[in-house]
């Protein structure tokens, strides 16, 4: 089973979140229905950045690692020195 380490953007309020999931699509989709109580004060959400791996620990170690990224040129630092795959262009963005 394949696991994500994923980042979010929130475009109307310049936020980030970070999580871990086993299904990216279906984990967007609850962040966007406002079914994630943490989130849904942001919405809408579009996946900036994501990560796979082969295990959840794996996931969860590196969602960690880049909850400790306390401005946003670290967490841009943190996910290209990791090779994460980026949908859009707005990590390391001044708005």
């Amino acid at each position: 089973m394949t696991f994500y380490t994923y980042v979010l953007y929130s475009s109307k309020f310049d936020m980030f979140y970070y999580g871990q999931t086993s299904d990216l699509q279906a984990r967007l989709i609850k962040h966007n229905l406002g079914l994630v109580k943490s989130t849904v004060r942001y919405l809408p959400w579009q996946i900036c950045a994501y990560k796979e791996f082969i295990d959840r620990n794996g996931a969860f170690v590196c969602e960690k690692k880049l909850k400790n990224c306390k401005s946003r040129n670290r967490v841009q630092s943190f996910i290209a020195k990791n090779d994460f795959i980026t949908c859009l262009k707005v990590i390391g963005t001044e708005n």
